[in-house]
């Protein structure tokens, strides 16, 4: 992951009132002196070339005292300085600075003071909204200091040409603007930073980070005027490199869940988790949410879902034709049974399938021994999809899963609330694809890699019908770096022309084209069949996106050290911590949602604000009975239960941290104290 430079720290004067800062600026000048009273120039080029922040600030204030008030010992220490830049440094940056102060004249330095004052207040501003990060403020900013730059450019001064065009490449990159960042200005501004300080001799720190970060955008193409959406939308979409091509498809039912895998949560022998047929007592029915509407919610003209009617105790039967007859009968033998039905009509007619189960009287959920074998009031029968489509594709036999059972072979994915997500977050559903011989299926993408060349695929007719053909990509590799287990499947998604494309990463390096990714979801598991724990996991709020360059190789860093993410409210008297909300989180922010066997019980500490100490834990409790499971509803069985602390004195400002010393799938896990 390249991340955005954050500039906002730089050794200038301006800086120096923070205490930290100030306390290493006069650290700086009082041994500079003592050097210089000694004439040691081999300590003071020492200490300009370890100190370079501070050599840069005590030189710019020396510089404008000369300016404004000059003195023999002003010019004495510039000398020093001078002398001390150009052994240390091998530029003549300390000369310049003098030279431009000197001859500075009285209308210009008037000028010049109220641009530093503006400065000084614009930096206040910034500094403020830095936590805030509000998008328009920042916007005002990067608009203002521009004005600045412009300022400062006509009377010459390069430094804080430099210092200033830093700060609107900062107040529009993405370290501080996220999705909404405009990389064009940046790169602008970041190339005129470092060529206003290559004019003074000026190969700080700050020149060095502004370079490394102009360079790299350079490279992706935005050193340039910002083309419209049209023009960039023509520049990214990847041109077609042979004739269109058409490939008809075929169903083919694929019996056993682990003929291939696929980057699914349902994909093993854990029932109770996959989607499911709800019935009540003889006469009651069922219809598919999926072959109802599509991803977006919006409903179909024709509903695409037959009937599922229980029409006896141990009878259950689809009614595909819409004529209130059962026409194809689901076996409820208790093991996993294939169910084949037709949607569709003319070109668009296909098969889809299903394997359906129902429970047994000692079933597991979350630990608690449970009934989920039907009765005459009750059943539940559970289902994975099983249809494919084969067909050739660019000489290359391809196999297309129907993973979220919408009807479309190759649609887009759905997202969904289940339980066991915290809220506000999504599980996705999407379809596969298995390209060759390959045992193991990718997500379904509209650009994928078959065989040796790059193609851009399109569903027609559900599937019937794979159109597209091969194109021209440019590609650079993401290469997963993950601690604290394997994980099933990685799928990141791409932005803008890609952002119909999706890519499992796991494996040593996965060829994308170049553009930028986020996580989509994966899932990370341990054991086997009834021993298994898992869960998923999505971006969290602060996950940040990378960026695939071509010819390169970027780590995507997940996974360990593991935290938790959590909410809770105080009074007075109590804290308390709703258990919904307590989530393990990874490095990257990452959340891990839907914990199967391995729900979080954290031990809870809190403390008084500013104290070192925390109280007691207590640990937070999961269900534990059918009981509980039915008096709380099933959902609750996800996550644990709310825990309310008593203070042991009356105070408002709490700190908590969360922490468990052996989780069955995570290991140790521990918070940082919050507020």
């Amino acid at each position: 992951m390249i991340q955005p430079i954050t500039l906002a720290f730089l050794a200038i004067s301006t800086f120096s009132a923070a205490a930290g800062v100030q306390a290493k600026h006069l650290e700086f000048q009082k041994r500079f002196e003592q050097a210089m009273a000694i004439n040691s120039t081999t300590e003071m080029s020492r200490l300009v070339k370890s100190s370079t922040p501070e050599a840069v600030d005590w030189i710019m204030k020396t510089a404008e005292g000369i300016s404004t008030r000059n003195s023999e010992k002003l010019e004495t220490r510039m000398a020093a300085l001078q002398t001390a830049w150009r052994s240390a440094m091998e530029t003549d940056f300390c000369d310049k600075m003098y030279e431009y102060f000197s001859f500075l004249d009285g209308h210009t330095k008037k000028e010049r003071a109220r641009m530093r004052s503006e400065y000084d207040k614009f930096l206040a501003d910034y500094l403020k909204n830095l936590e805030k990060k509000d998008g328009p403020t920042f916007e005002l900013l990067g608009q203002r200091y521009e004005a600045l730059a412009d300022g400062f450019d006509e009377i010459g001064d390069h430094f804080y040409t430099s210092q200033c065009s830093i700060f609107v490449g900062n107040c529009r990159d993405e370290a501080n603007r996220g999705k909404r960042a405009d990389l064009y200005k940046v790169t602008a501004a970041l190339k005129r930073a470092v060529s206003e300080r290559e004019a003074i001799g000026l190969k700080d720190r700050p020149w060095m980070d502004c370079n490394r970060r102009y360079q790299y955008l350079a490279k992706q193409g935005y050193d340039r005027a910002k083309p419209t959406e049209e023009e960039a939308k023509a520049e990214a979409t990847p041109k077609a490199s042979e004739p269109a091509l058409t490939a008809a498809m075929g169903f083919e039912l694929v019996e056993k869940p682990s003929a291939f895998q696929r980057p699914m949560y349902y994909l093993d022998s854990l029932y109770p988790l996959w989607n499911s047929i709800y019935l009540t007592s003889k006469g009651t029915s069922f219809r598919f949410l999926t072959l109802e509407a599509g991803p977006d919610g919006e409903k179909h003209k024709t509903s695409l879902s037959p009937v599922v009617m229980r029409v006896g105790s141990a009878n259950v039967r689809l009614d595909v034709d819409g004529d209130g007859e059962g026409d194809v009968k689901i076996p409820l033998t208790g093991n996993l049974e294939p169910v084949e039905f037709d949607v569709g009509e003319g070109s668009q007619k296909r098969r889809l399938a299903f394997l359906a189960i129902v429970g047994n009287q000692q079933d597991i959920y979350q630990g608690v021994q449970v009934n989920l074998a039907p009765s005459d009031e009750h059943m539940t029968i559970y289902y994975i999809p099983a249809g494919s489509l084969v067909g050739e594709f660019a000489g290359v036999k391809i196999r297309v899963f129907d993973d979220n059972l919408d009807g479309t072979y190759g649609g887009a994915p759905w997202i969904f609330a289940h339980p066991g997500m915290s809220p506000g977050m999504f599980q996705p559903e999407m379809d596969s694809i298995v390209v060759g011989k390959e045992k193991r299926a990718r997500p379904w993408s509209e650009y994928v890699e078959i065989g040796e060349k790059w193609c851009r695929l399109e569903s027609v007719n559900g599937g019937m019908e794979i159109r597209g053909g091969p194109v021209v990509v440019e590609t650079g590799t993401l290469k997963l770096k993950f601690k604290g287990g394997k994980p099933s499947w990685v799928v990141m998604r791409g932005e803008g022309v890609y952002e119909s494309s999706y890519f499992d990463i796991t494996g040593s390096g996965t060829e994308v084209p170049v553009g930028r990714y986020s996580l989509y979801y994966g899932e990370l598991r341990k054991g086997k069949k009834r021993q298994m724990v898992k869960t998923l996991f999505v971006p969290g709020e602060a996950t940040p996106t990378w960026d695939a360059v071509a010819g390169e190789t970027t780590i995507v860093e997940l996974g360990s050290p593991f935290s938790y993410d959590f909410k809770f409210e105080e009074d007075a008297s109590a804290i308390s911590v709703p258990g919904k909300n307590v989530v393990f989180t990874g490095v990257a922010y990452e959340r891990y949602e839907r914990p199967w066997g391995c729900v979080p019980q954290p031990d809870v500490s809190y403390r008084q604000v500013g104290s070192r100490r925390g109280s007691k834990p207590v640990t937070m409790e999961v269900v534990m009975d059918q009981d509980q499971l039915f008096e709380l509803e099933w959902k609750a069985a996800w996550s644990p239960l709310d825990l309310i602390l008593e203070k042991r004195s009356a105070t408002d400002a709490s700190e908590l941290q969360l922490s468990e010393k052996k989780n069955k799938l995570f290991g140790k896990v521990a918070s940082d104290w919050k507020q």
